[in-house]
């Protein structure tokens, strides 16, 4: 007897350990994607994802709303947003997608460029897009869902296609529905993908027939149009796609709806929706007190020029302090020209841009504005636009010089070259002529002139330079130029900033007179 009480003891020791190791199952998640229908916080709107976790278990489930207005099934993915979404979607998650809203638009304009081809073929158009300014395949609307549909397939994650939410548009005592379009093409695509699809376009259609057209705007659609719902018509149409799921056969997300009726779940998120958006501002007043004390990343910035710069790190605190107190968000360091001469009895004194002195004041200037809590922004340079003594007149801002030579006999010299100038080409007419081994050219007969190009430089200087960056301006389009601008301007610059960088890098202006051409 002793002996089992003893075995049965040590089992139990070893077991209990085993039991609590074991971690508990991953919290699934549900991601939706989708257009402003599906994800829109503005005061008035609200898109159905908003309300739709109101019916759901959110202990046993966690919901992603990750749709973005104004996007259509082909910009989500150009632009990148389901690729977020894909590098955490993870197994047994759920993808919800709902889109057509804004896939009828132009392909390619310079606008929004977000139309994709309509139907659910394999046919593609290349295009230069007018709005990226980047080329581009674009494929039709089902090749993108499919898309969609085999990325979550293939991270094991169960895609379920919706029919795009109908507009408040009536035709005949009925309300208009997607099931020749975009409504239709994303059921056959889920078909054809073997997934399940919800036809959001009719549950939601039918539920608005029940009221009339005027009681349905005032109920369920924002004042500005027919397209974006209210908070209450956020959760008319989350119930529609809680009905959905409800309807859909061997799919496990119904698992995860609360247990209460629908009627009840409706009344809940109605409640929680108007509290979201009541905490939205929606009056003068309410607009008003934002700009009274705005948070510090809306504060406005002060252009801070350093005269001279004839800095001392007294006045850089003094003057802080001065604009904190006044509730201005930060600064932007631009060093300029002098006002006046060194001057020992007033003490002025101007330090020569880029030396330790003026780099130790950039130093305390930011280290003393971070401790104020103010952002600093900076210029790379001193005046405008970049330039100074580190360029060189072969780096400086370019122009194209053209030297017209009359022809008085069999051999034409080039002209001379300037400091800095470059052969670029010779004409005789339309002819294309090849310098001579002494560096002449020999135009063809009855040939009167021949028209020399010349890669220039416009000798500007740096507007408004501080004491010692006073030089050529750079050429703004070499970047063999640029790279040592950079190198010999722009790294002791961020260096003083040490292992705390200026939020923004910048050019104060660039006013390159005359600049038409570039090596």
């Amino acid at each position: 007897m002793k002996n089992r009480c003893l075995f049965a003891f040590v089992w139990l020791l070893l077991a209990v350990p085993c039991a609590f190791s074991q971690n508990p199952p991953r919290k699934r998640t549900l991601w939706l994607i989708g257009d402003s229908t599906v994800n829109t916080p503005t005061r008035g709107q609200m898109g159905w994802g908003a309300a739709l976790p109101e019916f759901f278990d959110l202990k046993k489930i966690s919901i992603e709303n990750k749709a973005r207005g104004g996007r259509s099934s082909r910009t989500y993915f150009s632009e990148g947003l389901w690729q977020e979404v894909l590098d955490q979607l993870q197994q047994d998650d759920y993808v919800l997608m709902q889109f057509g809203h804004n896939d009828s638009g132009p392909v390619n304009d310079n606008f929004r460029a977000r139309g994709s081809i309509k139907g659910i073929g394999d046919e593609s158009q290349e295009i230069d897009n007018i709005l990226t300014k980047k080329h581009e395949t674009v494929y039709s609307f089902g090749w993108y869902l499919r898309r969609y549909i085999s990325d979550a397939k293939a991270k094991g994650a169960m895609p379920i296609v919706l029919s795009p939410v109908p507009r408040n548009n009536w035709r005949d005592g009925k309300v208009a529905r997607a099931s020749n379009d975009y409504g239709k093409w994303a059921m056959e695509v889920a078909q054809q993908s073997g997934v399940a699809f919800i036809d959001l376009n009719d549950i939601t259609a039918r539920h608005y027939e029940t009221l009339t057209p005027e009681r349905v705007k005032t109920d369920y659609f924002s004042e500005a149009d027919n397209t974006h719902t209210s908070p209450a018509g956020a959760v008319r149409n989350a119930a529609s796609v809680v009905e959905g799921i409800r309807g859909l056969a061997n799919v496990s997300l119904k698992n995860f709806l609360l247990t209460r009726s629908l009627a009840d779940s409706i009344t809940v998120a109605n409640v929680a929706m108007q509290r979201q958006a009541d905490a939205l501002p929606n009056s003068l007043a309410a607009i008003q007190k934002g700009f009274e004390n705005p948070p510090d990343d809306a504060r406005q910035m002060m252009r801070w020029w350093w005269f001279g710069p004839a800095v001392t790190k007294a006045g850089i605190e003094r003057e802080l302090r001065t604009m904190k107190d006044a509730g201005i968000g930060g600064v932007e360091i631009q060093p300029v020209y002098p006002l006046a001469l060194d001057n020992e009895k007033t003490g002025l004194k101007n330090l020569r841009f880029l030396s330790p002195e003026f780099l130790d004041c950039l130093k305390f200037a930011n280290d003393k504005a971070r401790e104020l809590g103010l952002r600093v922004d900076l210029t790379l340079g001193s005046g405008w636009p970049f330039g100074g003594p580190q360029v060189p007149i072969t780096q400086a801002a370019s122009k194209l010089r053209v030297a017209r030579v009359a022809v008085s006999q069999a051999s034409t010299p080039a002209p001379k070259l300037a400091e800095g100038e470059s052969f670029i080409a010779a004409f005789a007419g339309n002819t294309l002529l090849t310098a001579q081994a002494d560096g002449a050219f020999a135009a063809p007969a009855a040939t009167r002139e021949i028209t020399f190009f010349i890669a220039s430089r416009t000798r500007m200087q740096v507007k408004r330079a501080g004491f010692g960056a006073e030089g050529f301006v750079l050429d703004h389009y070499d970047r063999a130029a640029l790279d040592h601008y950079l190198k010999q301007v722009g790294e002791p610059l961020l260096q003083a900033f040490g292992a705390n960088p200026p939020h923004a890098i910048f050019c104060d202006s660039l006013e390159v007179f005359s600049s038409d051409w570039s090596t």
